[in-house]
């Protein structure tokens, strides 16, 4: 275990890792991943290991000592969106992909142990709760946070409803065993808490650009969660983005690949979109969270 080192992933399919030391050049550089690396994290227990997902549809742990991943795990039918190991089990690790399903795993083990078709639509995001080992949180483009008993995976145990769009990112406190905070495209940052008839306990609308990501920071005495906007996509003068990885497609409902075409941005299903960012119309229907967005250069 080292403290100062750091990983980064990447869309071109890099994963590099750092030292805070020596910042000028990664220690190491895989280039294992055929597209997009949307997602690591690095097992807190056992600190030995991290976990990446990717658009090729792969999950692979790396070893900072090692010169290539250790282990691939190739079941999902689609992008995966979200890697998360357990904070109790240190060989077990989660996954969510644009498949619709989460799947769980054992390092020890060359297969999935289990897979919970969680959403209608593609599941964004995942989390472990806290307090209880057993206790699996996920959120969808559907507009939906549900909550998984891993023991009895059949039905969800709650369904909680409020966001207008699909829901980027959920994350489980660790201050309170029941609160959650989630974060949606449609530009809000919401807390719940399961455990209460009225979960949604707060709604705050102040980004203006779609809001992809939260967290809680884990101090006691400040329980409550920091949201990111999309906005920092706009921080660099003349930004040129090949693809917005993080926002669907409007009409094709599944990866938003969009590439920079004549002044615009395209998906590769062909859907054009506007080359400012601005607050969109809805055209109803889950996955419409998308609609006429893209980035520009301020």
């Amino acid at each position: 275990m080292n403290d100062n080192q750091l990983v980064s992933t990447c869309g071109d399919g890099s994963v590099k890792l750092w030292d805070l030391q020596q910042p000028g050049f990664p220690l190491m550089s895989w280039e294992e991943h055929q597209a997009e690396v949307y997602s690591c994290d690095w097992n807190l227990i056992s600190k030995d290991m991290f976990a990446t997902g990717s658009w090729d549809d792969t999950i692979r742990l790396w070893s900072p000592e090692a010169g290539q991943s250790i282990t691939q795990w190739h079941e999902h039918q689609n992008c995966v969106y979200c890697v998360c190991w357990s904070p109790y089990q240190p060989t077990m690790l989660a996954s969510c992909a644009g498949d619709r399903t989460v799947k769980l795993w054992d390092t020890n083990q060359q297969m999935s142990t289990q897979t919970i078709p969680a959403h209608d639509f593609e599941v964004l995001s995942c989390d472990w709760n806290k307090y209880n080992p057993n206790l699996l949180v996920t959120a969808s483009v559907d507009k939906t946070i549900k909550c998984w008993d891993i023991r009895n995976p059949s039905m969800e145990l709650t369904i909680l409803h409020g966001h207008t769009y699909a829901v980027r990112r959920v994350r489980c406190s660790p201050h309170q065993q029941g609160v959650i905070a989630s974060c949606s495209y449609d530009m809000t940052m919401r807390m719940w808490d399961m455990e209460s008839p009225n979960s949604q306990l707060q709604c705050f609308e102040h980004h203006t650009e779609f809001t992809v990501g939260c967290d809680f920071n884990s101090a006691k005495n400040t329980p409550v969660p920091v949201s990111l906007s999309a906005f920092w996509l706009k921080c660099r003068k003349r930004a040129r983005l090949t693809r917005m990885c993080a926002w669907p497609c409007l009409q094709c409902l599944t990866r938003g690949r969009w590439r920079a075409v004549r002044g615009t941005r395209q998906c590769t299903c062909g859907t054009r979109a506007n080359i400012r960012s601005q607050r969109w119309a809805s055209n109803g229907g889950a996955g419409n969270e998308a609609a006429r967005v893209s980035v520009r250069g301020v």
